[in-house]
């Protein structure tokens, strides 16, 4: 009869918890994975998770252009957020436009950015855009064509239930304070306790008496998100103000299809609120699978 040795025995040990671990990390992933309370803590979205309807840039394919009060005025009447795009002027005045330039809104009329114009030199926005200018005349000329500044959309949603979504697209730590010094003074977020008078705050940098570092938000009254598709930009959001429920990035899109398909995710801490995917990344992800899905099958059939 055969006996094997202790170094065999050994061996058939390792071989079999070796064997055993794919197993059992499978069974533990999938416990994760169906109760994510075990690791993780449930994400606070109050107002924001009663949000169905989002009216991206405003009512622009309804007829009114893009990002201007009366698209905003229109949009609130049935959208749940709005969603806009925050930049600074020269003299730091927080305006809501979604190109870096405003070229295509002005129709090759003025080509520069919006950083190198003062509030006041800001033109007007073409009032023959195609399919956004089918309704201007429902709507004072000011508000369809006159380029917002971010507290003038808070004074218009000040006494409604519409929520928004906050889009950095300039990398400025200026811009994030100041976005976030006017949400405390529209009381987009609630503070619990500061040591400042929030009441007086005002925009300026001069004037900006908010230290942001000693602010305690209360998450179930937020009603905003902020983020912006750049993860620099993004992870910078986090950090003036975690509390603030934020969108993936591109690369934090990227990081948890990552994290999916590499069946680590149940044990990855995400400290986004929201998953969003860009119709553009949709079209990616679908190229990138069907491309490798050919691979595949042209390397099992040769």
């Amino acid at each position: 009869m055969f006996l094997p040795t202790t170094l065999e025995y050994f061996h058939n040990i390792i071989f079999s918890i070796l064997c055993c671990i794919p197993f059992i990390y499978f069974i533990i992933g999938h416990i994760f994975h169906t109760y994510p309370n075990i690791l993780h803590k449930k994400k606070q979205l109050g107002h924001l998770k009663k949000c169905q309807l989002i009216a991206h840039r405003g009512s622009r394919l309804e007829g009114l252009p893009e990002n201007s009060i009366a698209a905003f005025k229109d949009a609130s009447k049935y959208a749940d957020i709005l969603e806009l795009d925050v930049w600074l002027t020269k003299d730091n005045e927080i305006i809501i436009h979604h190109d870096d330039t405003y070229k295509r809104m002005t129709n090759g009329y003025v080509t520069k950015p919006m950083n190198d114009l003062y509030y006041d030199e800001t033109p007007d926005l073409y009032h023959k855009i195609p399919n956004q200018c089918n309704r201007i005349n429902e709507y004072k000329n000011n508000d369809c064509l006159k380029i917002p500044t971010f507290e003038q959309v808070l004074q218009l949603i000040q006494d409604t239930d519409t929520h928004l979504i906050i889009e950095f697209k300039q990398d400025s730590e200026l811009l994030i304070s100041l976005v976030h010094t006017l949400l405390i003074k529209y009381n987009r977020i609630k503070v619990l306790d500061t040591t400042t008078d929030t009441s007086t705050t005002d925009t300026s940098i001069t004037n900006n008496n908010i230290n942001h570092n000693n602010i305690n938000i209360d998450m179930k009254y937020c009603k905003d998100y902020w983020f912006s598709l750049v993860e620099k930009i993004n992870v910078k959001l986090y950090k003036h103000d975690p509390n603030i429920p934020r969108i993936t990035s591109v690369i934090g899109m990227l990081k948890i299809y990552m994290y999916y398909f590499c069946g680590i995710l149940p044990y990855i801490s995400i400290t986004e609120n929201a998953f969003g995917c860009t119709l553009e990344m949709v079209s990616c992800i679908v190229v990138v699978v069907v491309v490798v899905g050919v691979v595949v099958v042209v390397v099992v059939v040769v």
